[in-house]
């Protein structure tokens, strides 16, 4: 019973007007963990979460734990001096996310008129982690030091990467531990390290494909290609970046069975007409049974020799 109605006191610290989430996701690196959270860039879901976490990525690689259990692999493409880094998830895992998860308002004023704040964590099972803290300290524009409030535990291995709340408002990650008071970066400086790289997209990374009536089939792989690769799609007019596919068909004569040749020209140009790829890809598809099942042969193969291709890393 005690322990209800301690738990019940808890709950009753925490308005119940702040947002539902937590961390978006738990960040695994071999034995290390943290915190992590989403940012919308272009067509992806990224994650945000302190660089010293993924210190052993290439040895362990990263796992994502999802608010749903699931645990999905994730990439490093990122990281600064100011302890961030920034994941990319495995593609189409992970499709909802905010555009600016991190507060621009005055947060000195917040910390001028609240001692206290709320991190917000998420745990293995997916499930919201709540700490009542004290501002202990705070410059102006960089760091929040703060220690759990008396009887609510500590600032575990872990937590990194968590996220800190005062009234209702998320103002910071925390990035470090020492002797039992944490070190938040707050959302400006955050945003400040981020920011060039999170709408650089948006400026750089629109594409425009154009497909001749024989390329179609490959539209979709195309597609998919430029949103792994974190292009916009966007009209001709207005694209850095154009992918030009234009494909032939021929027929084969054949005693024996139906044989299709299929060439491929892939060209990909930037903003000035410069040409950055030029390749060509050809292959054959045959069957004893129809000309559709070698047209449909041939066409599989095109489109696996266009994603081995990964014409987008041409792409600079």
């Amino acid at each position: 019973m005690k322990m209800l109605i301690n738990g019940l006191l808890l709950l009753a610290l925490i308005p119940l007007s702040m947002p539902l989430l937590a961390a978006d996701v738990l960040v695994l690196v071999g034995n290390e963990k943290g915190q992590g959270t989403l940012r919308k860039r272009g067509n992806e879901c990224l994650v945000i979460t302190p660089r010293h976490v993924t210190a052993n990525y290439e040895i362990d690689g990263i796992q994502l734990v999802l608010q749903d259990k699931t645990t999905v692999s994730a990439e490093l493409i990122h990281s600064y001096d100011a302890d961030a880094a920034v994941l990319r998830p495995e593609p189409n895992r992970i499709t909802r996310c905010k555009e600016q998860p991190f507060s621009e308002e005055n947060i000195t004023a917040l910390l001028k008129n609240n001692a206290r704040g709320t991190l917000r964590l998420m745990n293995k099972a997916g499930s919201t982690q709540l700490l009542p803290v004290d501002i202990v300290n705070y410059d102006s524009f960089e760091t929040i030091d703060i220690k759990p409030r008396d009887g609510s535990g500590d600032i575990s291995k872990g937590y990194s990467g968590g996220l800190l709340y005062i009234d209702r408002r998320l103002v910071g990650m925390l990035t470090s531990v020492k002797s039992g008071v944490g070190s938040v970066m707050q959302s400006t400086t955050l945003n400040a390290v981020l920011d060039p790289f999170f709408l650089a997209v948006n400026e750089a990374s629109t594409l425009y494909i154009q497909a001749d009536k024989g390329s179609r089939f490959l539209l979709d792989s195309a597609q998919s290609l430029a949103q792994s690769a974190s292009f916009t799609a966007t009209n001709q007019k207005d694209a850095n970046f154009q992918l030009i596919l234009a494909t032939t068909r021929r027929e084969i004569p054949s005693d024996t069975d139906k044989l299709v040749e299929y060439t491929t020209h892939v060209q990909g140009l930037n903003k000035l007409g410069a040409t950055l790829l030029d390749k060509t890809l050809s292959t054959r598809g045959n069957s004893f049974v129809s000309l559709d099942n070698a047209n449909e042969n041939a066409r599989s193969q095109i489109q696996a020799l266009l994603e081995e291709l990964d014409p987008f890393s041409y792409f600079d």
